[in-house]
């Protein structure tokens, strides 16, 4: 009996201890997280005003949450060699988001449907400037690309974590 007793004591130290790290995390690591939302509307850029080894760029504005100006820069292009969906490519890139409390970076990764004009993309927060030094985070982005107009519009999701003061 006394052995079940000391043994029942230990786990609920480890409990606490356990606890303690998982609630107190947040306080641990310094951050303030914040849940953003809103839309994207942009314009593909031609090429001579365009850095992408690509030769694709979008300019636009971002409104809701995190609101602002944006770029995005894609680096490839990677056909998704699939039958039933031809024209679709996975992308990378990356994306700056201009705001009156700094510059936001983020590393783009999607997929763009060119048949069906469809976008999806996940964009990891990679630091910034001002407000945005060393923030971390991610936005998920689901839209439309119109090649007729050479605008893309959709809204964006996610967590932006900057470093508490």
């Amino acid at each position: 009996m006394k052995t079940t007793r000391h043994s029942n004591s230990i786990a609920r130290t480890w409990l606490v201890l356990f606890l303690s790290m998982v609630m107190g995390g947040a306080a641990w690591a310094d951050n303030e997280c914040f849940p953003v939302q809103g839309k994207f509307k942009s314009q593909t850029l031609p090429p001579d005003e365009c850095t992408s080894p690509v030769a694709f760029c979008t300019r636009g504005v971002l409104t809701g949450g995190l609101r602002g100006d944006y770029d995005f820069v894609a680096q490839q292009f990677i056909p998704a060699n699939e039958l039933t969906v031809p024209l679709a490519n996975f992308y990378t890139g990356f994306s700056y988001v201009s705001t009156r409390r700094g510059e936001l970076y983020l590393t783009d990764t999607g997929a763009l449907d060119l048949a069906e004009g469809r976008i999806s993309a996940l964009l990891t927060t990679t630091g910034g400037t001002g407000s945005f030094e060393r923030a971390t985070g991610y936005l998920y982005v689901f839209g439309a690309s119109d090649p007729e107009t050479n605008t893309n519009t959709g809204r964006y999701r996610g967590e932006i974590c900057i470093p508490a003061h």
